[in-house]
C-alpha cells in the first residue's frame, strides 16, 4: 500500500481514481491520475504507484515523454513486511519528485523512488525520492526534455 498526504487529505494509491497533487513552478496545485493499478489495462503506461529512479533516467521511457514533478506532499507512508504503515514527513526544503508520463492525450503521475536508507531502509527497500527544487531538473535525460 502507498498512500501520501497533503494538508490532512491522504490519499491511496489503490483507491479508486486516486491522484496525486502536483505543484506548477507558479505554485498552484493540480491533481493528476496515479500510475496505473493492476486492474487497469493500457498500451504504454507501466503498472505500479512508483517508478526507480534508474527507470526514470533510462532511454526505455522516452516514447512517453517524462517529465520531472514535484508531488506536493507533505508526507508519505511506507508499510513494511508486517503489513503496519509508517508515516515519513516530508523533511524540511526537500520536495517529492515524481514523473510524468504522457501518452497521446492521457498523462499518468509517479512518484520517483531509490533505496531507502536510515529508518526508511528497515521498513521497505525503496522509498519516493526528495530532492531540493534546482535539482529536479538536473537527471532528466536531455532528449526528454527536448521534446517539450
Amino acid at each position: 500500500m502507498y498512500a501520501i498526504e497533503y494538508f490532512g487529505r491522504e490519499v491511496r494509491f489503490r483507491s479508486a481514481g486516486a491522484r496525486l497533487p502536483i505543484r506548477s513552478r507558479q505554485g498552484a496545485v493540480s491533481w493528476l491520475p496515479w500510475g496505473l493499478t493492476r486492474q487497469e489495462n493500457h498500451v504504454a503506461f507501466p503498472h505500479g504507484a512508483w517508478l526507480d529512479l534508474s527507470v526514470v533516467e533510462s532511454p526505455d521511457l522516452y516514447a512517453l515523454m517524462p517529465r520531472p514533478v514535484v508531488i506536493a506532499a507533505r508526507r508519505f507512508m511506507l508499510t513494511g513486511q508486517d503489513k503496519v504503515e509508517h508515516w515519513f514527513d516530508v523533511e524540511e526544503g526537500q520536495v517529492m519528485r515524481g514523473v510524468l508520463l504522457t501518452w497521446h492525450d492521457e498523462a499518468r503521475v509517479y512518484v520517483v523512488a531509490e533505496r531507502a536508507t536510515g529508518m526508511k531502509g528497515r521498513i521497505a527497500s525503496r522509498a519516493p525520492r526528495s530532492v531540493t527544487a534546482p535539482e529536479l531538473r538536473a537527471n532528466v535525460p536531455k532528449t526528454a526534455t527536448a521534446a517539450h
